[in-house]
């Protein structure tokens, strides 16, 4: 029976009176005093405090010995005390297991809260089957999400609102755990209670007892519909990324070919040209007045520089068409040659290069000879007064080499230190400075296929020093 507190109460003081009372006008003997311990059934509910417990055996006791001397006579006095002592002991330990009866039943409703609290609190849906996989709790969560009244959330009802284009695949997935006892998890979409599906990652874990069999499932479903859209926008964008790239590197394919075919082309009428500028010197100059020879002059410059500008073209173009191999490079050695390329311009600058110990890298040589060259040539071209002194060195880092070119030349502003790698960018003019403005973008091309950056520092007359970074590990990928 389950009583409120102020009923419970009544009831227990009528029920003690009544025994009490049928007890007095018994006679000794009779064992009338065992119904003292009704009360203590009726006031060992969790809701009442273990106080009203203690009380109603005291009471029970009480009473028990104080119908000894009002009942009218029957056994003796001793055997009655007898009796009701023995009862009495056994009446303190009904009471006692009742507490504890009591305190395990408040134990068990506190757990049960808590987890309600608990799994109402969770972002996720939150559900528990029997062994059979028939629904037997859901969270409010479930509820709020599915719009569901409660009594249509329980059994074999979940698999209305999985989408039908998941439903087969939810309901294999939630068979084969269940036969198998194994963990279920499964991706599909859930309908919400405002006609939407949204993905959800829906795992299950089975609770066996002692003997292996599974006696519970819990599980939960959270919500992984954006991370759903996220991917497959992801991979929409990697597809045409890829589609971009394929194209980009079709269009640098030919870009290339025709830059290199058409610098290739320009050659033969440069050639001719000159050629026939030179004979032209050879058989009328003597006809000609000094306007005439001047113009003869403005030829060959032009066709000099012309010729000079398809050279510097074909050599960037050969750089994105190169499919050399990397392999073992001795800087040393490649900085060598490159003084070697260069023994005209440095006997006649009277240049002075030095260089530390150069380390083994990983590389195209013959790129590597023409950085190397490149940047001598750049130095002893923009030198001041001074001798040119020019100095190369190599720090090594955790993941790449540093080599830094420094020389004693000019300078620069720091401004233009990212214009000067510009293909064709000339911070100069032709007449005290001759080329084509190509040397340094060569350089950048090189160091960027070697999958490191270049870059300068300086000031105005007090000389530049060029940096550059070779990775120690070089993955060799496709050129777009």
């Amino acid at each position: 029976m389950n009583f409120g507190k102020k009923s419970s109460v009544t009831f227990s003081i009528i029920l003690f009176s009544i025994v009490f009372f049928v007890d007095i006008n018994t006679a000794l003997g009779w064992t009338v005093w065992v119904f003292y311990i009704i009360p203590l059934f009726v006031l060992a509910q969790p809701s009442m405090p273990r106080l009203y417990i203690y009380s109603a055996t005291v009471i029970n006791m009480i009473l028990t010995y104080t119908a000894i001397f009002l009942a009218p006579a029957g056994i003796t006095v001793a055997n009655a005390l007898f009796n009701r002592t023995s009862y009495i002991l056994i009446t303190w330990v009904v009471a006692y297991f009742q507490l504890q009866k009591r305190n395990a039943f408040i134990e068990v409703t506190k757990g049960r809260e808590r987890f309600r609290q608990m799994a109402d609190s969770l972002p996720q849906m939150v559900w528990s089957t029997g062994p059979g996989g028939n629904t037997d709790y859901v969270n409010q969560r479930f509820k709020d999400y599915t719009g569901l009244p409660e009594e249509e959330c329980f059994g074999r009802k979940w698999a209305l609102i999985v989408h039908p284009a998941d439903r087969q695949l939810a309901e294999d997935a939630w068979v084969k755990a269940l036969k198998q006892g194994s963990v279920f998890e499964a991706a599909y979409r859930l309908h919400r209670w405002d006609g939407e599906y949204r993905w959800h990652l829906n795992i299950g874990m089975a609770y066996k007892d002692y003997r292996g069999n599974v006696t519970k499932w819990f599980g939960s479903s959270t919500d992984i519909h954006e991370r759903i859209m996220a991917e497959e926008q992801l991979k929409l964008n990697e597809d045409k990324l890829v589609r971009i790239l394929e194209d980009l590197k079709r269009s640098n394919r030919d870009l290339e070919q025709f830059a290199y075919i058409a610098s290739h082309d320009l050659q033969e009428p440069v050639r001719m040209v000159y050629s026939f500028t030179q004979l032209l010197v050879r058989d009328f100059r003597e006809r000609l007045d000094v306007k005439g020879s001047q113009y003869i002059d403005f030829i060959f410059e032009g066709a000099s520089r012309m010729r000079m500008l398809i050279n510097d073209l074909l050599e960037y173009a050969r750089l994105t068409n190169n499919d050399r191999p990397f392999s073992a490079i001795d800087c040393q050695e490649a900085l060598e040659g490159a003084i070697k390329n260069l023994q005209v311009s440095i006997e006649e600058s009277g240049a002075v290069i030095t260089h530390d110990t150069l380390p083994v890298i990983t590389g195209d040589g013959v790129q590597i000879m023409q950085l190397f060259q490149n940047l001598l040539s750049n130095s002893i071209k923009f030198r001041g007064e001074n001798i040119p002194e020019i100095h190369i060195c190599a720090d090594n880092r955790k993941d790449d080499w540093l080599f830094n070119v420094k020389d004693n030349g000019i300078g620069m502003d720091p401004s233009f230190s990212d214009k000067i790698f510009v293909i064709f960018q000339r911070l100069h003019g032709r007449e005290k400075y001759p080329g084509t403005g190509i040397g340094l973008s060569i350089c950048k091309k090189i160091v960027e296929r070697h999958q490191g950056r270049i870059w300068v520092e300086s000031k105005p007359n007090e000389g530049a020093t060029f940096y550059f970074s070779i990775p120690k590990k070089i993955e060799e990928f496709e050129p777009y």
